[in-house]
């Protein structure tokens, strides 16, 4: 018979839900930042379903809480740049002589 297709690195067959590792099927609780209308982080906690390592699906209950703030072309924090936070977080390098390449 024909092999059943798997989703690209999880062993799991394609369109498996849950990231991989979560338990079958299990969406997977994490968190997110958005910027609010100050243009300051804020904290939101999700459920992530189905994701591709690179793109991760957000479970949304359309009568949840947050529904009106996590809609699709929302304004997320992926990282830090610049400011006391970025230094405090950037291990200082290593001493000793710099190397040609």
């Amino acid at each position: 018979g024909a092999a059943e297709p798997r989703a690209a690195g999880t062993g799991r067959p394609a369109g498996a839900m849950g990231m991989p590792g979560s338990g079958r099927g299990a969406p997977t609780r994490g968190r997110l930042y958005l910027l609010d209308a100050d243009g300051k982080p804020a904290a939101y906690n999700v459920r992530l379903g189905v994701s591709d390592g690179s793109v991760t699906e957000l479970l949304v209950r359309p009568d949840g809480p947050n529904a009106a703030v996590l809609v699709e072309g929302a304004t997320v924090v992926t990282g830090v740049s610049g400011g006391a936070a970025a230094s405090a977080a950037t291990p200082a390098r290593a001493a000793g002589p710099r190397m040609p390449f």
